[in-house]
C-alpha cells in the first residue's frame, strides 16, 4: 500500500488476516512515531520555559505566546500560576506508547475497515457535537445529537486522539500511570497505561482487557 494519510488503504482487500494486521500496523506506526516526535519537541520547549520560571527569569514574548496557546489547547484553568501551569502541561504534553495507540485504532476502526474509518478517517470513534461535523451513527438513539467526527486526514485524527487522551479529565489515570513510569525511569508501557481507558467505552473493564489482549496477542510490546 502507498502511504497516503489523506485516505486509508482498502484493508478489506487483504484477505489473509495476518497480512491485513501487518499492513495496518505498518501503515499507522510511522504516523504515530511522527506525532510522538512533535509532542517531544513541544515538551522540550516547555522544559526550557520551566527552567526560566524556576530561575524567576522573564519569558520572551514568543515563550509567553506559546504558553497562552498551550494553556488553552490543554485546558489549563486561568487561576493556575505560571509555574503550576507548566507543571500541569508537562504532565499532559507527553508521548503515548505506540502499542496503546495501535491497539485502540485496531479495535475502534475494525482494522481500518469500519464505515467511520473509511469515510471519515476516524480510527478512534471520536465524537463531535455540532450538526454536520461528521457522520451520523446509523444506530444513534433518539434524542442524541452527537456525530462521529470527520477528519481531513489520518494524521489529523491521530493528533485529535492524542489531545483527547492528554487533556480530558476522564483519562487522568493514564497520565498518572505515565508520570509514575517516567519517575521510575521506565519505558512507557501501553499494556499498563490502558488501565485508564475504562471510560473510553461503555464496556469498561472488559474494554481494558480486550486492549491488553490485543497488545499481547499481536506482540505490540516485547514485555507483554
Amino acid at each position: 500500500f502507498e502511504v497516503n494519510y489523506k485516505k486509508l488503504p482498502m484493508f478489506k482487500d487483504i484477505y489473509h488476516i495476518p497480512d491485513r494486521k501487518k499492513a495496518f500496523f505498518d501503515y499507522l506506526t510511522p504516523a504515530i512515531d511522527y506525532q510522538n516526535k512533535l509532542i517531544g519537541e513541544q515538551r522540550n520547549i516547555l522544559k526550557g520555559i520551566e527552567i526560566k520560571s524556576v530561575n524567576s527569569e522573564l519569558l520572551s514574548q514568543a515563550q509567553s505566546s506559546y504558553m497562552d496557546v498551550m494553556r488553552e489547547r490543554y485546558r489549563i484553568p486561568e487561576e493556575h500560576t505560571q509555574r503550576e501551569a507548566i507543571a500541569l502541561l508537562l504532565r499532559r504534553v507527553d508521548t503515548l506508547p505506540v502499542s496503546m495507540v495501535l491497539a485502540q485504532a485496531a479495535m475502534e476502526s475494525a482494522w481500518g475497515m469500519s464505515r467511520f474509518a473509511r469515510q471519515a478517517n476516524n480510527l478512534f470513534g471520536q465524537w463531535c457535537f455540532s450538526k454536520g461535523c461528521g457522520l451520523v451513527p446509523l444506530k444513534r438513539s433518539k434524542g442524541q445529537k452527537h456525530e462521529v467526527a470527520k477528519f481531513a486526514s489520518v494524521d489529523k485524527a491521530i493528533s485529535a486522539y492524542y489531545l483527547n487522551i492528554n487533556s480530558h479529565p476522564a483519562y487522568l489515570t493514564i497520565r498518572d500511570v505515565r508520570k509514575k513510569l517516567r519517575d521510575q525511569d521506565k519505558a512507557l508501557s501501553g499494556y499498563e497505561m490502558v488501565v485508564g481507558l475504562g471510560k473510553y467505552s461503555a464496556r469498561g473493564t472488559d474494554y481494558i482487557d480486550e486492549l491488553r489482549s490485543m497488545i499481547r496477542t499481536n506482540k505490540l510490546e516485547i514485555a507483554n
